[in-house]
């Protein structure tokens, strides 16, 4: 099993926290405090709610994408097409 590095663990927590917000039953208690002050900022509480734990999951998926190197397929498809060229050459 690979070892993570301490930014890859920050993305993965990151992710699954903002998972865990945007779900039941956590919405539950948002919907109660929703109930209470139905505007936040102007808009919908749970509109809010929703759309800033969206955003965190977007977020952490790009800085995944940008900054994980085995996310990153460049490097992945360089070394696939090497030891193709190497087996098609062995093999003549």
């Amino acid at each position: 099993m690979m070892k993570l590095s301490k930014g890859e663990k920050a993305v993965h927590l990151m992710f699954i926290i903002s998972l865990i917000m945007a779900n039941p039953p956590i919405l539950g208690l948002v919907n109660n405090y929703a109930k209470d002050n139905p505007l936040t900022f102007g808009y919908p509480t749970m509109w809010v709610w929703l759309e800033f734990w969206y955003a965190v999951a977007i977020a952490a998926f790009l800085i995944g994408a940008l900054t994980i190197r085995n996310w990153q397929t460049e490097e992945q498809d360089a070394k696939i097409t090497a030891e193709m060229q190497a087996d098609h050459k062995e093999r003549g």
